[in-house]
């Protein structure tokens, strides 16, 4: 039940990732045409600077031993020790890369199914006045791929600890994407190229950045492969000299985004000053830009 100060979410993992350089967009949006150059994309002078980074305490320490941190393991015994083990270091290693501040995460129960073959996870968490009270992972996969999904909802985890409960979702899916690794993203740039650069066709930044409720159909992997591709293009923007300084600004401007209503008009002001775009068709510009020269 949802009430004003107990709201549940559950988060999914999309199904297959590694296949989804196969699939195709639908053509719900605008044709897209070929972007323009930006003159610069330099942040204004009054953009926020980055704070003091503050020390992470417990639990985002990487754990010792497989006992420690605060997962509670639920699956086949042999894979015990080194799933707990793993799931640990995936929220440390995560909380340290993104949260600027420390953060609180409940003891959080893994359940693991091992398959044969494909891939699905689903992250479910609650919330009580703001602040996460519990959390669960359900990951299913083969061996191989078990590592990847569970690192997946671990980030969910942690950046909606950080964030809160209406984060956007093409902020939340693109860093849990981001932290599958490379090949993850390799899939999805190679389905950008097929159905963006190619097609001309996808969804627009309008839509993809106010998006609440969760894709659907051949609207999936457009939205999975747009939001974790425009994610990377924003760290690389990011000013800072480290990849946790970087991380730690785009937190910082998508808190911003949400302080401001998480509307079209609050991405406008944010991007430009966080960015230094002067609109987001601009920055979706510059985004495709990036995606043909990434070809």
């Amino acid at each position: 039940m949802i009430t004003p100060t107990f709201r549940a979410l559950t988060l999914g993992m999309i199904a297959g990732a590694s296949s989804a350089g196969n699939a195709t967009a639908q053509n719900i949006f605008q044709e897209v045409l070929p972007p323009p150059r930006l003159a610069s994309n330099s942040p204004e002078p009054n953009q926020q600077t980055l704070e003091t980074l503050l020390p992470l305490t417990r639990p985002l320490l990487i754990p010792t031993d497989s006992a420690s941190g605060p997962i509670a393991y639920f699956g086949p015994d042999r894979l015990q020790s080194k799933l707990t083990t793993f799931a640990n270091h995936a929220l440390a290693e995560v909380a340290q890369g993104w949260c600027d501040i420390p953060i609180e995460i409940p003891v959080t129960p893994l359940h693991v199914t091992l398959l044969k073959e494909g891939a699905s996870g689903q992250a479910t968490m609650t919330f009580d006045r703001g602040k996460m009270s519990s959390a669960s992972v359900v990951a299913n996969a083969d061996e191989a791929r078990m590592f990847g999904v569970i690192k997946h909802e671990m980030t969910h985890i942690v950046i909606r600890a950080r964030c809160g409960l209406n984060l956007p979702r093409w902020f939340d899916e693109g860093t849990a994407s981001l932290a599958e690794g490379e090949e993850t993203l390799e899939n999805f740039r190679r389905s950008l190229v097929t159905n963006y650069l190619v097609n001309g066709r996808g969804i627009s930044f309008q839509a993809l950045l106010t998006m609440t409720e969760p894709p659907t159909g051949d609207v999936t992997v457009p939205f999975y492969a747009q939001a974790t591709t425009l994610l990377k293009f924003l760290r690389e923007q990011a000013p800072g000299t480290t990849l946790t300084e970087k991380q730690h600004y785009l937190i910082r401007f998508i808190l911003s985004v949400m302080h401001d209503g998480a509307s079209m008009e609050a991405y406008q002001s944010n991007v430009r000053a966080y960015f230094g775009y002067p609109k987001v068709s601009a920055l979706q510009s510059a985004w495709l830009e990036w995606l043909a020269r990434e070809r």
